[in-house]
């Protein structure tokens, strides 16, 4: 809805034509994808930052020190995750 609306609202794409070629290109796999990808980069945040919670040192600096680390290591993971993901789904 949000690209529909931005497509009308900014584009002048009118929302029909938008809907109807959307559904057309839409297959079931990039539904399933969708989900696959948001359950396993969700699963990645979150054992990394448990990792990262557990491995942390006393005092609000080291705190500090491992939720850099955390969010390095996570946009990381995840931008590595999302190029072997799609390479699985959608084959060239």
């Amino acid at each position: 809805l949000g690209g529909m609306a931005i497509a009308d609202g900014i584009f002048d794409v009118d929302a029909n034509y938008y809907y109807s070629t959307y559904i057309d290109q839409l297959r079931p796999i990039h539904y399933v994808m969708s989900i696959v990808k948001g359950v396993v980069f969700g699963t990645i945040v979150g054992l990394i930052g448990c990792y990262k919670g557990f491995d942390t040192s006393f005092g609000t600096e080291a705190v500090g020190l491992s939720t850099t680390e955390t969010v390095a290591m996570a946009s990381i993971t995840i931008l590595l995750a999302d190029f072997i993901l799609t390479t699985l789904f959608l084959p060239i």
